[in-house]
C-alpha cells in the first residue's frame, strides 16, 4: 500500500501544498497551488530531498505556474538526469501544459497524462 506523507509549509494561506505518495522505488509527488517566485525555492528543495527514486511530479492541481516555477523542475531534472535518476511530469492543467509546450519544455522533461501512466512506464530521460 502506498504511504501518503502531507507537507506543510506553515503559511497561513498555502499558496503551494506538497503530498507525497510512494509506490516501491517510485515517488508521485501531487503539487497544488502556485508554482512562482515564492514557491519555486520549496518545491525545488523538496524534488531534490527525493532523488534517488523515479519521481513523478504530479501537476494537476496546480493552478498556476511562472517562469520561477519552470525554473525550479528544469533545474530539479538537470540534476536528476546528473545523478542518473529520473523525474518526469504528470496531468498538467491546460494552461501549464501550454506553457511547457511553448517553451518546449515538455521535448526534455517526459511529460505524461497521468500519474498511474507515467508509474507505468520505465525510466523516461
Amino acid at each position: 500500500p502506498a504511504q501518503l506523507e502531507e507537507i506543510n509549509r506553515g503559511r497561513q494561506r498555502p499558496e503551494l501544498s506538497l503530498t507525497r505518495e510512494e509506490f516501491g522505488d517510485h515517488v508521485v509527488l501531487r503539487v497544488g497551488g502556485e508554482v512562482d517566485f515564492h514557491t519555486a525555492p520549496t518545491l525545488y528543495a523538496y524534488l531534490v530531498e527525493q532523488m534517488g527514486r523515479r519521481v513523478v511530479v504530479d501537476m494537476a492541481g496546480v493552478s498556476f505556474c511562472d517562469s520561477s516555477g519552470l525554473g525550479a523542475l528544469v533545474t530539479a531534472h538537470k540534476d536528476y538526469r546528473t545523478k542518473q535518476a529520473d523525474m518526469v511530469l504528470a496531468a498538467p492543467r491546460p494552461n501549464v501544459a501550454r506553457l511547457l509546450r511553448l517553451t518546449q519544455l515538455d521535448s526534455v522533461i517526459g511529460v505524461f497524462d497521468t500519474a498511474q501512466e507515467a508509474l507505468a512506464r520505465g525510466p523516461v530521460r
